[in-house]
């Protein structure tokens, strides 16, 4: 499969030298959500520092 555009964005240079983090932190505080939802329905405590971090984005 051929890419579009073959020189890589801003967000990626920045990335690959290790200058920008990929994940964003609506992504992290979205799958801190997650990990809640799935240990109450497994019947395990959450830590507390994934608690606050869902409720930071």
């Amino acid at each position: 499969m051929e890419q579009r555009n073959p020189s890589p964005s801003a967000l990626e240079k920045r990335i690959q030298a290790g200058e920008a983090d990929p994940i964003s932190d609506a992504e992290r505080a979205s799958a801190a959500r997650i990990r809640i939802m799935v240990d109450k329905k497994r019947g395990r405590k959450t830590e507390d520092w994934i608690k606050k971090l869902a409720q930071s984005a």
